[in-house]
């Protein structure tokens, strides 16, 4: 791939025919096609299982939404959470609400969307 253009050498799928011709690069044959077709909806799906996982383990949550764990001596302690998957005790996740002091409020449609898309992948397993 070192001989493609700068604009397609980390995604050679998005190369014209005529270049990876020149190149004698074969899609599936020289080099593998593409895995992931499409990131955004794979990463929605990833984000979904992840918060799946997080609320039916809820009491390794503390009540802000992070994550506890159980070190070696037994003690608990909170460790860093990226804020898209901290839950509330509801299991809603924590949003950061422009209108709200302190960051306690929940932005009710991205956090029902997330709901629906969850029951709906969880209705048809």
């Amino acid at each position: 791939l070192s001989s493609l253009p700068k604009g397609v050498i980390h995604r050679p799928w998005q190369a014209p025919n005529a270049v990876l011709e020149r190149e004698g690069i074969v899609l599936g044959k020289t080099y593998p096609h593409r895995i992931v077709k499409n990131l955004k909806e794979e990463r929605a799906k990833s984000v979904e299982h992840v918060l799946s996982m997080r609320r039916s383990s809820q009491e390794f949550n503390n009540e802000r939404g992070y994550d506890l764990i159980t070190l070696p001596n037994g003690e608990r302690t909170v460790v860093f959470t990226k804020k898209e998957y901290r839950l509330d005790q509801n299991g809603d996740v924590f949003v950061k609400s422009s209108s709200s002091k302190g960051g306690k409020g929940l932005y009710k449609k991205k956090q029902e969307k997330i709901r629906k898309r969850s029951e709906k992948r969880q209705r048809r397993r």
